[in-house]
Order: structure tokens, then C-alpha cells, then sequence
């Protein structure tokens, strides 16, 4: 994780004009945060707002004319039963973050009793990154580890893979 900050370090420092000291708290004080809160491994990191309205994502859905597939009749029913649990998964794998994260925002209309119950495993690795561990957090992400998809299924909710 430390290698990442010298980077980082090396390319915001010039340009940005405020002192190293305070860019070097700046940056302790967002690692520690990381380090300390591990949101990733819990259940409340959603902002639906943002997966469902953010200008940068409505936009890319508008232009790519986004949307979800009608779900089968038999899918449909499921859904609509109390405590319904589900297991998705996305393919081809290596190709699909950026159509997971623009999924995110129409999951509820897909799926209108699910609403916040399905979340996403995401890479450890997303967590440690600036910017892309908000983006993940926000759009319903949790660490892929087997204990926290367990857990995710074990309250109630969906998994999406």
C-alpha cells in the first residue's frame, strides 16, 4: 500500500502548489482512515443516490443506451417472494467493471423488492486505491473474501460475481 503513496506523492506535489507537509498529512490521514475503518468489510458503504444519479454515470448509460435485459418470467416470480436471495454473476469477468458499476444505479428497477439488498464482490486490491475505493464503495461493492460473502448472504441480502 505504501508504494502507491510515493507515486501519487510524486505527480500531485508539483502541480498542485501547497506545501509537502500538509499534501503528507493529507495523505497519512486518508491511509489511516483506510486502514482503520475497513468499510469493504462491512455493509454499509452504498450511496445509492450517486450509483443512480451521478451526471458521469447517467451519461455513460444514455450514451451506451445502458439497460437491463427483461428478466424471465420465472426470475420475475422469485424475486417477488419474501426473503429472496440471489447469486449473480457477470461474464466474461475481465471486461465488465465498468458495466458493473453503470448496473448498479438500475438494479432497483430490475429488481424492485431487492432494492439495496444486492451487493457486489469487488478485488481487495480496488480498496487501496484512491478514488476507485469510493467509486467502489459507493456502488454497492464489498471485499470479494469468503467471509464477507457469506456474511452478505447471511443477512438477507444478494451476491452479484
Amino acid at each position: 500500500f505504501g508504494s502507491l503513496l510515493v507515486p501519487i506523492y510524486a505527480l500531485i506535489t508539483p502541480n498542485v502548489g501547497m506545501p509537502v507537509y500538509v499534501l503528507t498529512a493529507l495523505i497519512v490521514l486518508y491511509a489511516g482512515t483506510v486502514a482503520t475503518s475497513r468499510t469493504e468489510l462491512k455493509l454499509h458503504g452504498k450511496w445509492h443516490w450517486f450509483a443512480k444519479h451521478a451526471p458521469n454515470l447517467t451519461f455513460m448509460r444514455d450514451f451506451l443506451e445502458f439497460e437491463i435485459a427483461e428478466l424471465p418470467l420465472k426470475l420475475k416470480q422469485a424475486e417477488k417472494k419474501e426473503g429472496a436471495q440471489f447469486i449473480f454473476t457477470i461474464g466474461p469477468h475481465g471486461v465488465d467493471s465498468l458495466f458493473r458499476v453503470l448496473i448498479e444505479g438500475l438494479l432497483d428497477e430490475a429488481f424492485p423488492t431487492m432494492h439495496g439488498r444486492i451487493y457486489t464482490l469487488a478485488a481487495s486490491v480496488l480498496f487501496y486505491l484512491p478514488l476507485v475505493r469510493e467509486l467502489t464503495l459507493w456502488t454497492g461493492c464489498v471485499d470479494a473474501r469468503r467471509s464477507v460473502a457469506e456474511k452478505v448472504l447471511r443477512t438477507g441480502n444478494s451476491v452479484l460475481v
